[in-house]
């Protein structure tokens, strides 16, 4: 292999044609290969405000292994590394409050995607969580899309996927603006 995954991470960009199948499917073949996936946060994003530049610097989000992956208009990925000291629930699985965290914190950074000029962020008003299954894995994904902007709230909804892509939490956000 001419970039061999012991010396190399992968970023693998894609159309938006068949976006969710595609990306599976390059996903577990670079997976399967041994390669690590590097992160990327779009030149396109429409605010790259110090919300987003010290993100993974925040000591909260240090403490949960949370790290900002990518976020462009009304988007964000989240990651979770597990360590040995992410705090776990049944079977080892991370802990229902930290992925209720993960999906407040995605919602938060999808609004601060498109934050007007000037607007005075109010906090949540409202998380909405349902627990699917156990979250195992190496590292978990929190993947929020803003739905609706109104003049005073955004509806935010988040997933939750595994290192395996399976689904393991769904929230909605309601963040007020």
């Amino acid at each position: 292999i001419q970039y061999p995954p012991e010396e190399y991470e992968i970023f693998i960009a894609l159309s938006y044609s068949k976006l969710n199948a595609v990306r599976k499917e390059k996903y577990l073949a670079a997976k399967l290969l041994g390669y690590r996936f590097a992160s990327f946060v779009s030149s396109s994003a429409t605010v790259m405000n110090e919300f987003f530049r010290t993100f993974d610097e925040h000591p909260f989000h240090q403490y949960l292994g949370l790290k900002l992956i990518e976020a462009e208009a009304d988007f964000v990925r989240l990651r979770l590394q597990k360590t040995a000291t992410t705090p776990t629930g049944i079977g080892g699985s991370v802990n229902g409050g930290v992925l209720a965290t993960m999906i407040d914190m995605a919602g938060v950074a999808a609004v601060f995607t498109k934050l007007v000029e000037g607007a005075q962020p109010a906090g949540t008003a409202d998380l909405n969580v349902t627990y699917l299954r156990q979250a195992q894995g190496q590292w978990l994904d929190a993947e929020a899309r803003v739905i609706k902007r109104g003049r005073q709230l955004c509806t935010i909804d988040v997933r939750v996927i595994n290192d395996e892509q399976v689904l393991c939490a769904i929230g909605r956000v309601l963040y007020a603006l």
